[in-house]
This record gives C-alpha cells, structure tokens and sequence, in this order.
C-alpha cells in the first residue's frame, strides 16, 4: 500500500492592513518563487502554491479566517495525500499561519 505524504511550500510575508474599513494584504513572495508570463505575454505571474491559492480561491479563504487583524503573518502553502484501501488517494491543500508578528509564537514545522 502507497504511503501517505505530506508535503509544504516556501513560507511567504503577508501584510494584513486595513484599506478604508476594509482588511487587506501586501504579499511578499518566496525568493525561490518563480515568475512565468501568461496571456500571450500580457501579464507576470508567480507559479506557487500560494499563487495558486491566491488566484484560484482567494488568500483569505484559503487562510480559513485565521487572519483577523492588522499585522506581518508568514503563511505557508500545505498539500497531503491519504490513501484510503479500495478507494484510493485522497488530496487536500491549503494555506496556514505559520507565524505572527503580534504573538511572536511559531509552529513552522
């Protein structure tokens, strides 16, 4: 039987601020994220797990709501594989807080 596996992205900065009443973000990728042009050219992309999460449905549901208030996050791109007897793999994805400025805790694995 295939074991399972789990595997994580670069840690990335995250800037949460508030924008008029509204929270955001500055995002400050990894060194090690990679840029590829996209629409004929048109635009320069980031290729990452975090990119992806980011285009495909959003950092801050991606994030769960963990991310509330203003202040510097690193997040972390996180993907697993479980293997369930006669039905196969199973793959889930997601983004995690992996430390934050204001607390000062970490649990980067």
């Amino acid at each position: 039987m295939p074991a399972d596996s789990e595997s994580y992205g670069h840690p990335h900065t995250m800037v949460v601020y508030f924008d008029g009443d509204e929270l955001t973000y500055d995002l400050e990728h990894a060194l090690t994220c990679q840029q590829e042009e996209r629409y004929e050219g048109r635009v320069l992309e980031y290729t990452c797990d975090i990119a992806w999460h980011e285009i495909q449905c959003g950092l801050w549901d991606a994030l769960d709501g963990s991310i509330k208030e203003p202040g510097t996050y690193r997040i972390q791109a996180w993907a697993s594989k479980t293997y369930y007897h006669g039905h196969g793999y199973e793959h889930d994805t997601g983004v995690t807080v992996i430390s934050d400025e204001k607390r000062g805790d970490s649990d980067a694995a």
